[in-house]
């Protein structure tokens, strides 16, 4: 139940490509605070890199409205939606 905690486990797990628990991990991070800038751009990153191109595109928007409108969830959802047309 500590985000800094799971963040640091997440992108450990990330670098041994196993995807699926790290996308698990950083989904607790935004469920435990919302808010957390980090998770969500740890999640969404992960997502895409586990090739889940709609739900990565998802999370983006769900956090850019969670976090009032970020910039980076923006540029993140549009990076997502021109790499997966290719």
């Amino acid at each position: 139940m500590q985000p800094e905690y799971n963040l640091l486990m997440g992108e450990c797990k990330m670098e041994t490509v196993h995807l699926k628990k790290p996308c698990n991990i950083f989904n607790n991070v935004v469920r435990i605070r919302q808010r957390n800038i980090a998770g969500w751009e740890a999640l969404v990153r992960c997502l895409y890199k586990a090739g889940m191109y709609n739900e990565a595109l998802i999370q983006a928007q769900l956090a850019l409205n969670v976090t009032d409108g970020k910039p980076l969830f923006f540029f993140t959802g549009s990076r997502i939606v021109c790499n997966r047309k290719k």
